[in-house]
Order: C-alpha cells, then sequence, then structure tokens
C-alpha cells in the first residue's frame, strides 16, 4: 500500500498540505506526540499527530528531524479546537524535507484511519490471492468444457502481453489470437525473442513460447506462467487422449461401414461415443496419396474438422484416408474439395461422394468418393474431384487397371497409332474428331479442313484396319472408350 492510497480515500477528507513521495509505500500507522518520534518508529510509518509537542517553531524543526531520522513515509496532522489549523511553522519544514504532510479533519479519528489502513493492507496483500483463486476457475472451467488451450492463452494473455504459442516440433498446438502462422518455424523466425516454458504432457513434448522482446519476466508475472503451465499439461494430455481415442473408433467405423453397411445400431453407437451424429446429412471424402505419409494427413483433417466443424470422423485404411463430414444444407461440394484438398496440400488425389441422408448411406458415398479420387489422380487435372462431376463412363474407366486399360487401347488403337506413324494419315485424330463431333461428315470435314469424300476414305481404312463397322453404335462405343481410356493413360501424374 502506498501514500497515496490512503490520502486519496474520498470518506476521510484528507486535505494535503505539502506533497512529498505520494508512492512511498507505508508498513505501519503510528499515532504519536513525542518530542522526539524516533525511537519509537521504525521506518515507513504515516505518523498521526495532535500538535501536544508544539511549542514554536524550535519543537517543529525537533519534531521533523526525529521524522526524517526515521524515514516515516508521510505526517497526518489532526486539527482541533485548540489547534483549528496546521502551523505554517510545521507546513515549512515539511516542504523544506519534502516530507508529504496531510490534514486530519477533527471529525475523524486517527483510530478509523489505523482501521482502514489495516482494511486495505489486507485487501491489497489478498489481491494476488483473490486473481489466483479467479485464475484457477477459469481454468478448471476451460477444462471442464473441453474449450482447449487457445482459451487457456487467452487467460495467460490477460496478465502477460506479447504473442504467444504452445509448439511441438514444426508444430503449432494452439496460440492467441493475433498469430496465424503456419507452422513453429515460421513463428519463430517471424517473431524474435521467445521465452520457452516446457510443458510436461506425457510423451507429448510441447513448449509454451512468449514473446518478450529480451525482458525477464516480473516474480507476479512468473507466478501467473508457473500457475497455468500445469493446466496446458493436463489440457494437451486430454487432447492427445481424445485424438488417440476418435482415431481408433474412427478406423472401426469404417470397418464396420465397409464390412456391414447394414449394422446401424454398432455404426451409430461407436459414431455417438465420440460426439458424431448419425443421423445427419454426411460425404464421405477419400484420399490418395502419391509421396505425403497419410498419417500427416490424418492429423490437417482432424485440425481442420475442428476449426470447421467440430464434428466428423477421418482415419486411415490401407494407404488411403477417409473422412467423413456433416453436411450442411444446399453444401458445394466441389468447393468442399477444393477447400480440403488446399489444406491438406502436397501430392494428394481428393475424391468427393454425394451428400447423404444419414449413416446408412456412407458405404455408397465412400465408394464414390474413391472412384472421384481415383479419377482425381488419373485426369491430370486440379488434384480433386467430385462424384458428381464424373461422367458413367469415366467411373468405369477411372476403376480399371493401368493393364486393362492399356490392353483396350492396344486392340483397337494401335493399328491405327501404327498407320499414322509410317504414313502420317491422321488417322486417330479423325476418329476422335468424328466421334465427337457425333459422326457427322461434312461438320468433321469441315473441321479438319479437308474434302468429305477424303474423311469417307479415311474412315474406311480405319474400318479396314481394326475389322469395326463405324455405321454400328456398338463399335462406335468401343472406339470413344479406347480414345477415353488413351487420355486417361496418358494424364500427366500432378
Amino acid at each position: 500500500m502506498q501514500v497515496i492510497d490512503l490520502l486519496f480515500r474520498q470518506e476521510l477528507n484528507l486535505r494535503l498540505h505539502v506533497i512529498g513521495d505520494l508512492a512511498r509505500p507505508i508498513r505501519w500507522v503510528h499515532a504519536s506526540d513525542s518530542r522526539d518520534p524516533a525511537p519509537y518508529l521504525n521506518g515507513e510509518e504515516v505518523v498521526l499527530s495532535t500538535g501536544a509537542w508544539f511549542n514554536g517553531k524550535e519543537s517543529v524543526t525537533r519534531f521533523v528531524a526525529g521524522l526524517m531520522k526515521a524515514n516515516v513515509a508521510a505526517l497526518g496532522f489532526g486539527v482541533h479546537d485548540d489547534m483549528p489549523t496546521v502551523p505554517m511553522e510545521l507546513i515549512v519544514e515539511a516542504k523544506k524535507n519534502n516530507l508529504t504532510l496531510f490534514e486530519v479533519p477533527s471529525g475523524v479519528t486517527f483510530i478509523s484511519l489505523s482501521e482502514l489502513f489495516v482494511e486495505l493492507s489486507m485487501a491489497h496483500h489478498e489481491q494476488p490471492l483473490r486473481e489466483n483463486v479467479l485464475r484457477n476457475a477459469q481454468l478448471l472451467g476451460i477444462l471442464q468444457h473441453q474449450s482447449g488451450a487457445d482459451a487457456m492463452l487467452k487467460v495467460l494473455s490477460t496478465n502477460i502481453s506479447g504473442r504467444m504459442a504452445i509448439i511441438s516440433g514444426e508444430k503449432i498446438l494452439a496460440s492467441d489470437q493475433s498469430t496465424a502462422l503456419e507452422s513453429a518455424r515460421a513463428l519463430l523466425d517471424h517473431y524474435a525473442n521467445f521465452a520457452r516454458y516446457p510443458i510436461l504432457a506425457g510423451s507429448l513434448q510441447a513448449t509454451l513460447i512468449i514473446e518478450n522482446f529480451g525482458e525477464q519476466p516480473t516474480p507476479e508475472q512468473q507466478q501467473v506462467i508457473d500457475q497455468v503451465l500445469p493446466f496446458l499439461a493436463i489440457e494437451l494430455q486430454r487432447f492427445q487422449f481424445d485424438l488417440e481415442i476418435a482415431r481408433k473408433f474412427a478406423e472401426e467405423i469404417f470397418d464396420f461401414i465397409e464390412a456391414s453397411p447394414r449394422d446401424d445400431a454398432t455404426i451409430c453407437s461407436r459414431m455417438r461415443s465420440i460426439g458424431v451424429k448419425p443421423e445427419v446429412p454426411m460425404v464421405a471424402i477419400c484420399v490418395e496419396v502419391a509421396d505425403v505419409n497419410p498419417e500427416d494427413l490424418l492429423e490437417k483433417v482432424n485440425s481442420w474438422l475442428q476449426e470447421q466443424t467440430g464434428v466428423g470422423i477421418a482415419g486411415v485404411r490401407e494407404g488411403e484416408l477417409l473422412a467423413l463430414l456433416p453436411a450442411a444444407e444446399h453444401l458445394d461440394i466441389a468447393a468442399l474439395g477444393a477447400e480440403i484438398h488446399a489444406q491438406l496440400g502436397g501430392k494428394i488425389f481428393l475424391g468427393v461422394g454425394t451428400i447423404v441422408a444419414d449413416v446408412k448411406g456412407a458405404h455408397e458415398s465412400i465408394i464414390q468418393a474413391r472412384y472421384a479420387a481415383h479419377f482425381a489422380a488419373r485426369s491430370g487435372g486440379a488434384g480433386y474431384s467430385t462424384y458428381e462431376a464424373l461422367a458413367s463412363h469415366v467411373v468405369l474407366l477411372t476403376t480399371q487397371s493401368d493393364q486393362t486399360l492399356e490392353r483396350f487401347e492396344t486392340v483397337l488403337l494401335q493399328p491405327l497409332i501404327a498407320q499414322d506413324a509410317n504414313r502420317h494419315s491422321e488417322l486417330v485424330h479423325t476418329l476422335q474428331r468424328f466421334l465427337a463431333l457425333n459422326g457427322q461428315f461434312q461438320v468433321t470435314a469441315d473441321d479438319l479442313h479437308i474434302h468429305v469424300n477424303t474423311l469417307r476414305q479415311r474412315l474406311n481404312r480405319i474400318e479396314e484396319l481394326t475389322s469395326r463397322d463405324l455405321s454400328l453404335m456398338h463399335d462406335k462405343v468401343d472406339f470413344w472408350l479406347a480414345l477415353e481410356a488413351r487420355k486417361l493413360r496418358k494424364a500427366p501424374s500432378l
């Protein structure tokens, strides 16, 4: 408690005559009317006096000298009937010694000043304890409501300025709102002068980092940090445990959906146990990977689920990543595919199934997502696709092996490819344009900038080399599928 805290209590109506060091701490309030009070003081007291010692200038000099010798914080002079004003000699001497001097009105007792000092001192000393108890309650509430480590950092940031985050290796596990960088390395490179505090969270090696601009925390700040660290450890352990349980259950749920899609009771029970509603509309995604660890993608998908929806399941099965996401009304699944593909990054191929009414349709949506992912891997497009965007023949082709597609292409197109190589006859291109333009002779001839008779000669040569008849629908379809298979096989990888 400081002198200023006592002086500016409105209920006391104290009048300040000399302003000294108002920030001086007060150790005690003591009443004294001794001529020389020094032997009875220990320093940093507010001395209260009625002036019984006053007998002219010399007495004032002696009294103030004793106060200064004892290193008091301030002097309060209580006016009364015999001395209704503070002696001018005392005001002059106080100014000379830079001693805070205030007047205590006759209606205010010295006992009331002492009692107020005790009350304020207790409140001052209890304040850190109250704040500590309040923080404990806040942190416990965060644990109970599973609000996450981010919420705990907000509690910490009310006492400590500067950016802060929790990192583990290259990952940012939690951060305050001002931190929006993707990796711990980028965070540390971007903001210098971080203090580091290890978090003991079981097998997880995590660190709390706080931007301190090269300054050490005050004892009060260090106390707050020490208080928050154990709660962060508990929250991170809980989060890790929940992730492991959710992942285990997610993989089992996908096993049940694919092995026994009609076992609604078991599937629904497992989904509810991890907070996923089986009765809501949902959509499946499937991710094929080229050179990315599926386990790393799983972490990204789970983080995305936490940020975007809060519910949903994801798991790795036989080298592919599967996920079931809740589907809001009017969900744009093409935009969803683009967003998740961008979130995951790397060399991946992502497919999105159709929206189904509930978990009973999840098996179908998963199969569709697989088809779409398979097509994305072969098409050389954006790296993602939706089942709704696929034509039926594309679904058929993308589910075939490379060997099947190659065999289909070889049987029908290889004679034409060889003829084009030897004679520069453009039979394959002619066939492609003829089929694309719905078998219209004149339109195709104009498109190729040749006479219609030349077109007929080329088509006759195609029929001779392949023993097929372009006037028959099934032969046209075979040629069309062979050309599509050739495009898929020639498509560059992403």
